[in-house]
This record gives C-alpha cells, structure tokens and sequence, in this order.
C-alpha cells in the first residue's frame, strides 16, 4: 500500500513526531523528578544516618533535595541552594564533608574548635560563637595551638578547656552524594524507563 502523499500527509506525520516527541519528553522528566526523590532518600537513609556522617544539628541532611530541569531533561541532588543551617546561613560545611580538604579562617587567626563543654549532648554547639561565652581567657600553647578556657573559682578551683584554637584543620573525604549515586545508578536509569514505558504504553 502506497502511502497518500502531498504536504496534507507531511503536516500529519510532523505533528504525530511533535506530538511523539512531547510525550516522550514529558515522561522523561517525571521519570527524572521521581528518580531524583528516589535518589534524596538513598542520601538521607543510607548515608547521612550514621553510616558516613553522624547525625548531629540534622541541618545537612535536612538541606538535600532535587531540583529537576524539565527543559533540559536534568536533575541535580545535593544540598539545596536555599538550605539554610540553624543560624540561617547556608550550609558551608556540605562539599568538604564530601571531599575533604584543609579549612583556614578567614578572617583572624585561629580557627575554633569547641570542647564537650562547649557542645551539648546531641553534638550542637551551646553558643554560637566562642565570643558569645563569658569568662573565656586566651592560652597560648605553640605558635600554631592555643586554648580559651574559663576559671572555675572556689574549693575546687581549675580551669576549664572550653576551645580549641588551631591554625588550620585538614579534613578526610566522608562522601555521602558519590556513593548514594553509585549505589542508585540501576535503580535510577528503571525509574525513568519505566515513566517513558508507560507513557507510549
């Protein structure tokens, strides 16, 4: 059978590809989005449970998310842009977690590392900053370590180590985002031929 030609038939064969096309890529990106969810909570429960990181303010696992480009079919899994810690500021510490690296203050001296005294039990900070905790002194110990304790007067007077001050800190690579995509990578690439399978179903 010779198929009817003249530009009628073109016109309907061009919008069928067009129309072919926008299924497609619909189903594509909702496959993405779900697979990007899918992914998140591989981050959260397999990685930043315990297992790579512990759980301490929760402010890093609460930031990772996914935000899907339905145009140009991506999907990005990460600590949100919009995550903020409990200060409010953006969660500074997530890529050296991730990949390690030395830490230097930006501005001053010292970079300050605080003591249990300094922590609660969860592993937060009681103050948000060493200048916000009254009675500290400086002790130097080398040129590259010092202390800021308090004196404890009284019968059992001593004095307690509430910082930490050091030079620089290097930091291993805890990654949680390369394993949780190695681990997904399968299950990921199903979701989304499953959102296209059903879509030309």
């Amino acid at each position: 059978m010779t198929p009817p030609g003249g530009k009628g038939w073109g016109r309907i064969v061009s919008g069928l590809a067009r129309d072919f096309e926008k299924r497609v890529n619909k189903a594509a990106a909702e496959g993405l989005d779900a697979a990007g969810r899918e992914v998140v909570g591989v981050v959260k429960e397999r990685f930043l449970s315990g297992q790579a990181l512990n759980v301490r303010s929760g402010h890093l696992r609460r930031s990772i998310g996914h935000e899907t480009d339905t145009g140009a079919l991506t999907v990005k899994v990460g600590p949100l842009a919009a995550a903020k810690g409990g200060d409010g500021t953006p969660i500074a510490y997530a890529a050296i977690h991730e990949f390690g690296g030395t830490i230097k203050p930006k501005r001053g001296k010292w970079l300050t590392i605080p003591s249990e005294l300094a922590m609660t039990p969860a592993g937060v900070p009681r103050y948000p900053s060493a200048r916000d905790v009254p009675g500290l002194r400086f002790q130097p110990i080398d040129g590259s370590r010092a202390l800021l304790v308090k004196d404890r007067k009284g019968r059992r007077a001593r004095s307690e180590v509430w910082y930490y001050l050091v030079r620089s800190v290097t930091m291993p690579a805890r990654p949680y985002l390369r394993p949780a995509a190695s681990v997904s990578r399968n299950r990921f690439q199903r979701t989304i031929e499953n959102h296209v399978s059903r879509a030309l179903a």
